[in-house]
């Protein structure tokens, strides 16, 4: 069932299978502000959800594009060059901070939010893109059915990435496995990479400051898991991605005093609008599609 709701002024969509259910925002970045898996919330958001006067995503599940990351040209933040022509954008991209469209939404209870090139983003993003976000729950898992798509005539660099914030009260007792295959670390400017590093022991706990800002490479296994003090298993994971190496970094974001850790997928690294470094640009006419899935045992 998708529904539509107001909450406190508020457009918002809802989505259930009647065991779990799931909220969100197109006109605020189509994030979601609020997963419950089996009754229990797995996301952190403040007690107001709306825009931010920081230039920053502090809640809830926002999806990343064009960019992940930041971005530094010739000494100046949040820039980047492109044919000769300079051009701005803020951290993480505008996908976050967009007003998202919601296409009809189908009989199945899925919901569908749509980002679309427009005069606002051409002048940031000079490239015809289409973004598609279908939330749905499958056989007890929040399943987002993502897609990509280049409709202009060149081709288009861009690598997005999802950054949920998850809820983590109790970072001492809650521990975390995935599967990295190299851990890196950054400049002073988190720009650019400078060395490898150690791969934290796994599992390790939510307050293991080696977590802090980290990057790390993945490969095939995109799983990961956390285990909670009570004993609950939350699971994500990718698949049918049309691309094997769509999303190889996972990058990590959870200040100690803070009730929540961020576990993000990203397809690169930062500033690598600039730098070139392992950028993709799909081609002209081009799709990108995959699942991202979360569940609760």
């Amino acid at each position: 069932m998708a529904e539509r709701i107001n909450e406190n002024g508020t457009e918002m969509w809802r989505i259930s299978d009647g065991e779990s259910e799931a909220f969100f925002a197109p006109s605020f970045g189509g994030t979601g502000s609020s997963i419950r898996l089996k009754g229990r919330e797995i996301l952190f958001s403040h007690n107001f959800f709306g825009p931010r006067s920081e230039n920053e995503t502090r809640e809830g599940w926002p999806f990343l594009f064009p960019i992940c990351g930041r971005l530094e040209h010739e000494g100046v933040r949040g820039q980047y060059e492109w044919k000769g022509e300079t051009y701005s954008l803020p951290l993480h991209g505008f996908g976050p901070r967009s007003e998202w469209s919601v296409l009809e939404a189908p009989a199945d209870g899925s919901l569908c939010m749509q980002l679309k090139a427009n005069a606002e983003t051409m002048a940031m993003y000079p490239f015809l893109f289409r973004v598609e976000l279908t939330y749905s729950f499958i056989e007890r898992a929040l399943c987002c059915d993502f897609l990509i798509a280049n409709d202009g005539d060149e081709a288009m660099p861009y690598y997005a990435g999802f950054h949920p914030y998850l809820l983590t009260e109790h970072k001492d007792n809650t521990a975390l496995t995935w599967a990295p295959d190299k851990a890196f670390c950054y400049t002073n400017n988190f720009m650019a990479i400078e060395c490898e590093k150690e791969i934290p022991e796994l599992p390790t706990l939510l307050n293991n400051p080696e977590l802090q800002d980290l990057l790390t490479g993945v490969k095939d296994d995109h799983s990961m898991t956390i285990v909670y003090p009570d004993g609950a298993v939350l699971h994500m994971d990718m698949e049918n991605l049309s691309r094997p190496d769509m999303f190889p970094f996972v990058q990590f974001y959870g200040p100690a005093n803070e009730p929540f850790f961020c576990y993000e997928p990203w397809m690169g690294r930062p500033n690598i609008l600039n730098s070139g470094e392992g950028l993709y640009a799909l081609p002209a006419g081009g799709e990108d599609k995959g699942r991202l899935k979360v569940w609760l045992e």
